[in-house]
């Protein structure tokens, strides 16, 4: 008995961890652009310094939603590379994760 309750508490430590990085970035859209060699827009937070680019044609239309209404977003990076909204990726990274346009 003894030897589980000590595997289960080793494993409750181990686990809680093994959290992995991942930041938050809010704003608003302050600028787009699209070179005519790349498929998809990259944006600009009022957060960042570092241009993202859309991964699909709905983050495309979301962006340029929020950037017309002028509705500030809140970005999620699950990158575990990805760990501050300043100097956090290269200019042009695609995105990975979620974000929402909120009120």
């Amino acid at each position: 008995m003894f030897k589980f309750v000590t595997i289960l508490l080793l494993s409750l430590l181990l686990t809680s961890y093994s959290a992995s990085a991942a930041v938050t970035c809010t704003g608003t859209v302050d600028q787009i652009y699209k070179w005519n060699s790349m498929e998809r827009v990259s944006i600009m937070l009022s957060s960042t310094n570092k241009w993202i680019n859309m991964p699909t044609k709905t983050d495309e239309a979301m962006a340029l939603m929020a950037f017309a209404a002028n509705k500030p977003v809140s970005l999620y990076w699950a990158a575990t590379d990805v760990t501050t909204c300043k100097d956090g990726w290269e200019h042009n990274r695609s995105l990975e994760g979620y974000w929402v346009i909120m009120k």
